[in-house]
Formats: structure tokens, sequence, C-alpha cells
């Protein structure tokens, strides 16, 4: 699966995330009390770049602080990684996150 290819896989996602929201729990180890979390994931996984926190935090309405925290809960169970780019950091999906985002929308 590619991400962010093109405006239909955002499309794509919002409809298939309606219907299998149940899998979130059974793949990704997330409950609801972390959506926040697999909110961030989907707007990393849509994006065509890795992003940086301030992108992020724009994406998903949540304050920075907010979102760097959610980011950190993410990074310890091995979905994200901060990445050095240029002069700023951005965050990027693990290729755990991918496969397990993938697996769900697979066809």
């Amino acid at each position: 699966m590619k991400f962010a290819q093109n405006g239909d896989f955002v499309a794509n996602c919002v409809a298939k995330l309606r219907i299998l929201s149940r899998c979130r729990d059974e793949i990704l180890g997330i409950g609801a009390s972390l959506l926040p979390a697999w909110e961030i994931l989907i707007a990393l996984a849509a994006s065509s770049t890795d992003q940086s926190l301030d992108c992020v935090a724009a994406s998903v309405d949540m304050s920075t602080a907010t979102t760097r925290r959610w980011i950190g809960i993410l990074e310890i169970r091995g979905l994200v990684r901060w990445r050095q780019q240029a002069d700023m950091q951005t965050i990027e999906l693990t290729s755990m996150a991918k496969e397990a985002i993938a697996s769900i929308f697979a066809p």
C-alpha cells in the first residue's frame, strides 16, 4: 500500500475507519482512551511526507504539547520515531505502524 499517493487515500481512510474502527484495538492495541494517538497515526499515514510537530498538531486539532505527549506514547509503542531533517525534527511512522495500518485497509 502506498501512502498519500492521491487525494482518494484520505477519503478511503475515513470511510473505512468508520467501518473498521474496532480493528484498531485488535491490530494496534490501542483502546478507546487512546483515540488521539490513533488520529495522529492516521494523519501521519495520510501525509506524503514526514511532518513537523506543529503540522501534526494542526492536522489533528490538538495543542502541540498534547500532541507531543501522544507522540511519546506512540514512540514507546514503536509506532513512530523522530527524524532530524535539515533544521527541524519531523515525525515518521515506523515500518511496524505502516504494516499494521496497511493490514487494516487491505482489500
